[in-house]
């Protein structure tokens, strides 16, 4: 079986980390080549070498479409898939992403299958981010690039049952043998956390707005007991560097690392926090960030919404608070200052990773994919 992967992503964070694992699951089942878009916009000079696309870009705009840059994008992938297919001819052609999947659908030939890999939903964390005027073409393009990829795709893996939920919704899709849930995990790790004293907060991995990292800084200038650590890196860094800076909240930013250290890190570190954001971008959504700091034993503080939040307080390696708030944060860690409390939620977390919410589990469902 041959599989073509397609998609359009670097370093190490939550989207990166769950390509590469399948990536791995395949290869093994597999022969696997992987088409990497970004290895053909990601600067002038590969820009360069597609001239067609620069062409097609700068018609478009001086025609005065505001989607110029998507079109050209999308015409840049159409023309670089179609050529791999041509050379590699696949089985399977494994976009990952909703964009992706929707470039897919429209040059994949008949007979060949379709699997879109849903990490997120880019309208919705595009409607809802208040840092971003809003432009209705460029909503109803994503929500049209979605419709297209569920709709045509063979087969829709999701990241979790209120994705599934929402993708089986969309225009009355109905087909529920073609969406796939497929949660993310973590691997077991060599090295765990211990308890101590003071506990020592960590928050790492992207800072975008539905990680509500406000919280979080928040929480640290309150907070007189403990020290707080931060590492990751994204489009919000700016701001929550400002707001640091400005409140001598004492925050330890460790900066962004890679996937070997920032584990590493975990291990040292007492307690997660998963601060979010209540709308459909989080509701849908899986952070690895979670399973990560369990794989670690730390205890997760985070919030009861998303499956994410019903987990970690029905297995005990955490707790699940109300609203993503300082205090209620704060409370749930004087609550894991006991060192029998926090053992005990350590060793859930440990043993949750290792019987389920591992890779190796968790991407057994792919084999009916393949087969």
């Amino acid at each position: 079986m041959k599989v073509l992967m397609f998609c359009d992503f670097r370093g190490n964070l939550g989207d990166m980390i769950r390509i590469s694992k399948i990536h791995a699951y395949l290869k093994r089942r597999c022969k696997v080549e992987v088409v990497n878009l970004r290895d053909y916009h990601g600067s002038w000079r590969s820009m360069a070498g597609r001239p067609g696309t620069v062409a097609h870009y700068l018609s478009r705009k001086a025609a005065g479409d505001p989607l110029s840059k998507y079109s050209a994008y999308e015409k840049l992938g159409k023309d670089v898939l179609r050529k791999k297919i041509e050379q590699f001819r696949p089985q399977i052609v494994w976009a990952e992403g909703v964009i992706q999947g929707s470039i897919a659908v429209d040059v994949v030939p008949s007979g060949i299958e379709t699997v879109v890999d849903v990490h997120g939903l880019a309208s919705a964390e595009y409607a809802e981010n208040p840092a971003t005027p809003l432009s209705d073409a460029y909503l109803n393009y994503l929500y049209d690039a979605e419709s297209k990829a569920f709709h045509k795709s063979t087969w829709v893996l999701s990241v979790s049952q209120p994705m599934r939920d929402y993708i089986l919704g969309i225009n009355h899709i109905g087909k529920k043998g073609k969406v796939l849930v497929v949660p993310n995990g973590a691997d077991p790790q060599p090295k765990t956390a211990a308890f101590t004293t003071p506990m020592r907060v960590a928050y790492g991995g992207i800072f975008a707005f539905w990680e509500d990292l406000d919280t979080f800084v928040t929480m640290a200038a309150k907070d007189k007991k403990r020290p707080y650590y931060l590492l990751g890196d994204g489009p919000m860094k700016a701001h929550i560097m400002e707001r640091m800076a400005k409140e001598k909240t004492g925050i330890y930013y460790l900066g962004y690392m890679s996937r070997e250290r920032t584990l590493q890190t975990f291990a040292n570190m007492s307690v997660g926090i998963a601060p979010t954001t209540k709308n459909t971008t989080r509701h849908v959504a899986c952070p690895i960030k979670v399973f990560d700091y369990l794989a670690c034993g730390l205890p997760v503080v985070t919030v009861d919404f998303g499956e994410w939040g019903r987990l970690v307080a029905q297995h005990k390696c955490g707790i699940a608070t109300t609203n993503s708030d300082a205090d209620e944060f704060m409370d749930a860690l004087d609550q894991m200052s006991d060192k029998k409390t926090w053992e005990e939620m350590s060793a859930n977390a440990l043993q949750l990773i290792k019987k389920e919410y591992n890779w190796e589990a968790l991407l057994k469902p792919l084999e009916k994919l393949v087969k």
